[in-house]
């Protein structure tokens, strides 16, 4: 991977990173992490029982593997390990909605753009375009949600995200490259917002005992 690409990707890291700790803190006031919280090991699990492809649900297991794998290499206060649905201190990713682009709604676009047709109905029949002024996108996308098990944290409520990237004329499985990619970005991104709050409850607790 050269320079540039390295540098796009931690943008985009530090982007994902910043909006979701924006929205957390719009969402509640609350600590992220429950008052001492201690953990060696912070559990992943990912619900995709709404994925399709499968191939899609490979990618994910190995992109979450990979960060995982590289996360544990690294000096961190906890660890990362797969977990499971009654696994304690576990942050889940359910899959609510998956939708890729195929070769005829591409023609769809297309013709769209050609013909500059830009009416309100066009528009909701074909919910996958993004307007941009006459031009017509479709987009690959991913809506997740992230859940939490009560001991890591009170708060129970968190926004749902939709991942998108481009995804006309581009093959299946390119889309499914770049929407994993995006998936395994915001989860580092919850990794390393959770991390923050947890060595700023050490840090309190420290305080606190002195």
């Amino acid at each position: 991977m050269n320079k540039t690409n390295k540098q796009g990707i931690s943008h985009a890291i530090l982007l994902i990173t910043i909006i979701l700790t924006s929205l957390l803190a719009c969402r509640s006031t609350k600590p992220l992490l429950r008052e001492g919280a201690r953990f060696d090991t912070l559990y992943l699990n990912m619900n995709m029982k709404q994925v399709q492809p499968y191939e899609y649900q490979m990618a994910l297991n190995k992109r979450l593997e990979k960060l995982i794998q590289v996360y544990n290499t690294e000096e961190h206060p906890f660890k990362l390990a797969i977990g499971h649905g009654n696994t304690p201190h576990t942050c889940s990713i359910d899959f609510l909605r998956v939708k890729f682009v195929s070769r005829k709604q591409s023609h769809i676009a297309a013709a769209i753009t050609a013909t500059g047709i830009a009416t309100a109905s066009a528009l909701l029949l074909l919910k996958f375009f993004i307007p941009v002024g006459w031009l017509y996108i479709p987009n690959a996308k991913t809506t997740i949600e992230p859940h939490f098990t009560t001991d890591l944290t009170p708060i129970r409520n968190f926004h749902k995200v939709t991942l998108a990237s481009l995804g006309m004329y581009r093959k299946q499985q390119k889309q499914i490259d770049q929407q994993s990619l995006k998936v395994g970005q915001y989860i580092l991104a919850i990794v390393q917002n959770i991390e923050n709050a947890y060595k700023k409850e050490l840090n309190h607790t420290t305080k606190v005992s002195r």
